[in-house]
């Protein structure tokens, strides 16, 4: 397993039976300081086959990962983002079992969480998505179901093509209190897709935010037939 030492109650693998178990392992709030568990199982090596060229270790991620991506879709104005917080009452501790069915154990925060990364001030493009991860990398969290309350704050500036004042936006002061974004307002594959529901283990996980290109809607009416009257 890596990193040799981690924030856990204790590391056991006394055999490939039982193999690896990571008990109270804990992911750190402040995304810098946190540790990529991951882990590897290779048996049946010999040194006749292996000594010299040694054995091969494919190492998997046994937590998830989250970033945030932007683009500028708007004729009308050019943006800048200053910041991406995500809040909510996240698992941040549990137990990892390598031979489990259900590989981590554990339950979410009874009060929320929050991760406020240092995302630098970076112009977002209008070709092209720009990923912004959580201060030097992305955010690492535990497998679970993505909690109903969880919520993105984002501060960003706008700059008017026209030449007018540019001016910066709190998006939890532009919807107020009771209507932050959701996390399962991204959906996947735009408007007609599908909730994320859960962050799987070694996944990482890409939401966009975009700015203007508002598309077009598109009705399609029918008429209700009359019915006779007396």
């Amino acid at each position: 397993y890596s990193p040799a030492e981690l924030s856990c109650t204790s590391v056991t693998h006394p055999d490939r039976t039982d193999g690896l178990t990571v008990t109270d392992f804990t992911v750190e709030t402040t995304v810098e300081n946190q540790q990529d568990l991951m882990y590897v199982s290779q048996i049946g090596c010999t040194e006749a086959v292996h000594g010299e060229s040694g054995v091969t270790l494919n190492f998997q991620h046994a937590l998830s990962s989250i970033v945030f991506a932007a683009i500028d879709n708007d004729d009308n104005a050019d943006y800048e983002i200053n910041s991406i917080t995500i809040k909510g009452k996240f698992q941040i501790k549990g137990t990892f079992k390598e031979l489990a069915t259900t590989k981590w154990s554990g339950s979410p925060e009874s009060t929320a969480v929050t991760y406020a990364p240092s995302v630098r001030v970076t112009e977002v493009p209008e070709d092209q998505a720009t990923v912004f991860t959580f201060g030097t990398s992305a955010l690492l969290m535990i497998p679970q179901a993505v909690p109903a309350d969880a919520t993105v704050s984002i501060v960003y500036t706008v700059k008017p093509t026209t030449g007018a004042p540019s001016y910066t936006v709190n998006t939890d002061t532009q919807n107020g209190p009771e209507n932050p974004i959701k996390l399962k307002d991204f959906l996947i594959g735009g408007t007609t897709g599908s909730i994320i529901e859960n962050w799987a283990q070694g996944t990482r996980y890409t939401y966009l935010i975009q700015f203007g290109g508002s598309k077009k809607i598109f009705y399609v009416p029918t008429v209700t037939n009359w019915t006779t009257g007396a």
